[in-house]
């Protein structure tokens, strides 16, 4: 697949929009990217292909700045690994450790599955519920909760 321009990414699940709040990206580790509804603002992202399916997704708004799962950390209680903005130079602290490549799958008509690409394999992107609707990972259960929309917004 061929990703050229800047997206929205939506998830299937209640149409909510991926965001990064503010902080997110510079003040890093800020919070955690969220979904939000439809109708309120939302964060846009530039896909970068890697090759062999591999993609980053950057912050169109800091292109230094890539949606990354910090996999050596340890969940506590029932709370999830979850998605957030880091500065590209973080990817040197180990492949192993940080993630920041994801193979984009069809879906279904333009939908998509987004999974790591290393580190953890097949776990899957998948919004979270409660207040705060993070993006968690997780095994497929090709819940809507796992579908994404990349929706063209313009040329770069």
């Amino acid at each position: 697949m061929d990703f050229k321009g800047i997206f929205k990414i939506s998830c299937v699940e209640d149409n909510l929009s991926l965001h990064a709040p503010m902080g997110a990206g510079p003040d890093f580790p800020g919070p955690s990217l969220e979904c939000v509804p439809e109708h309120s603002q939302y964060t846009a992202f530039r896909v970068n292909k890697l090759g062999d399916d591999k993609y980053e997704i950057v912050s169109a708004q800091f292109s230094d700045y890539v949606i990354s799962y910090l996999g050596h950390y340890t969940p506590v209680g029932d709370l999830p690994f979850l998605l957030q903005m880091m500065p590209k130079s973080w990817e040197d602290y180990g492949k192993d450790k940080v993630y920041t490549e994801w193979a984009i799958e069809q879906a279904g008509s333009g939908e998509y599955n987004i999974r790591a690409a290393s580190g953890p394999g097949d776990q899957y992107w998948t919004l979270h519920g409660g207040s705060h609707r993070h993006i968690k990972l997780d095994g497929l259960k090709g819940a809507n909760s796992q579908k994404w929309r990349l929706v063209w917004v313009h040329d770069e």
